[in-house]
């Protein structure tokens, strides 16, 4: 779904997929450090193309570009399945630093809850991917125990966490201090000079 606006943070900012991007999002997401934990895609490029003129029309399905402040295209993240109280996050694939990552992550979650106003969004991450499992816990993420059910993705093993709006808000102030901390302290050197 096209999302007609841009997503502004200190360090990146996301905006809804082009058609023009499809080199990028096709090379990211035959990256090996990136294929590790999600889905390679083997399309051509003219069904990338394809895939991206489909995804935007289609809806309750997000994809973002994230791109720095020099206007580089550094990754990936959406939301899809979007219901009316909830979604299912993911389509991260970020090359940045840890401040771009994280973010990307709260800008995406901020969209979810302030401008779709969503109560949850869900993921399914590899078991084996422990920096993302962690990654959903910095945002407020809690695991849901599947019983003896487990979640099987792309022949993956999958955890399911759930981060809440709740959460969130009550997280969100401290990943701003945290993301913004260094701008911050800059900000005042420069006032002192």
């Amino acid at each position: 779904m096209f999302y007609d606006g841009l997503l502004q943070g200190r360090y990146v900012d996301l905006r809804s997929v082009e058609e023009g991007d499809a080199e990028f999002t096709l090379e990211i997401r035959q990256d090996p450090e990136f294929t590790r934990f999600l889905p390679r895609i083997e399309n051509t490029l003219e069904q990338q193309k394809n895939w991206i003129q489909h995804q935007r029309n289609k809806e309750g399905d997000y994809f973002f570009v994230v791109q720095n402040k020099a206007g580089e295209r550094i990754g990936t993240i959406g939301l899809f399945d979007v219901t009316d109280t909830q979604c299912e996050g993911g389509r991260l694939a970020i090359r940045g630093n840890p401040l771009e990552s994280i973010e990307a992550q709260f800008l995406s979650f901020q969209f979810a809850f302030e401008k779709l106003h969503l109560q949850e969004v869900i993921n399914y991450i590899y078991m084996e991917n422990e920096r993302a499992l962690r990654f959903s816990m910095l945002f407020g993420g809690v695991f849901v125990d599947m019983g003896t059910e487990a979640v099987v993705k792309d022949g993956h093993i999958c955890r399911k966490t759930v981060n809440t709006k709740q959460a969130f808000e009550g997280i969100s102030h401290k990943i701003s201090k945290m993301l913004y901390r260094q701008h911050q302290r800059k900000e005042k050197q420069d006032g002192n000079k």
